[in-house]
């Protein structure tokens, strides 16, 4: 005796093993002479159960039989683990600006945003009464905005993050003309065996450590050269500058992050 799912009589319980082997020859005599009744009626409704149960069968793929013989839920497929690109950095990173899901496995959960003290806070650039920088924890700052576009084998500017799966290929295929520009100012810059900084735009930095074998992104930073300033003239002066006059050169000297 064979059940539609492909389980034996061996799986069936006890009380059902039982009586059927007391049913013997009579029984199977009145089930053949029911398949007439049950024929007649296989275009009312039967057939359409048959379907019915059949789309749930396949639908259900985490259907096994338990040790007991009876079926039970088997546990949910383990997601598959995106690859580390390379531990070559300049590789990772076209990787990483290019794939939704690199982004997504090769970002710290502890990625943060940076930016100036002064901006969150109503203090002066400079002032050592205040700390230089403010930093919250955003997740979101992995989303990077530029792509390495393969035929000019350079990187790009779209000014947009990926959507979750998606897989950037080149500006022919992906972007139109008007929809990226150029980063001429683009740097990778080695700060140490387990460190690089990519620098791009003006005043935008992103840090990428060497963590758990592999690179992840770690802090985006926002800045401006007021930052740098040299307290108090200096920074006074850049404050108040409109352009003009020794104010101008004063504030051209000021410096950036290395």
């Amino acid at each position: 005796m064979k059940i539609q799912s492909g389980y034996s009589a061996s799986h069936l319980p006890g009380y059902w093993r039982g009586s059927t082997r007391s049913m013997g020859l009579a029984a199977c005599m009145l089930l053949l002479a029911g398949n007439g009744n049950a024929a007649s009626q296989a275009g009312h409704g039967a057939g359409s159960r048959r379907v019915e149960r059949s789309s749930e069968v396949r639908s259900a793929s985490m259907v096994e039989p338990g040790k007991d013989g009876k079926p039970s839920l088997a546990a949910p497929e383990s997601p598959i683990a995106v690859a580390c690109p390379s531990l070559n950095f300049e590789i990772f990173l076209r990787a990483f600006a290019n794939s939704a899901e690199i982004q997504s496995a090769y970002s710290s959960t502890s990625s943060r945003r940076k930016y100036p003290y002064y901006w969150k806070h109503n203090t002066e650039p400079g002032d050592p009464m205040h700390p230089k920088w403010a930093a919250d924890e955003d997740p979101s700052v992995g989303r990077v905005k530029y792509r390495y576009d393969p035929e000019s084998k350079r990187f790009i500017w779209v000014g947009k993050s990926l959507k979750n799966g998606q897989h950037w290929r080149s500006v022919r295929a992906d972007e139109k003309p008007v929809s990226f520009a150029q980063l001429p100012d683009f740097e990778i810059r080695r700060i140490s065996n387990a460190q690089y900084d990519v620098h791009y735009g003006e005043g935008e930095v992103d840090t990428y450590e060497l963590e758990a074998g592999c690179w992840r992104f770690s802090q985006h930073l926002d800045f401006e050269k007021i930052v740098f300033c040299r307290w108090p003239d200096q920074c006074r002066s850049c404050r108040e500058w409109e352009g003009e006059g020794e104010s101008r050169a004063l504030c051209e000297t000021v410096g950036a992050p290395d």
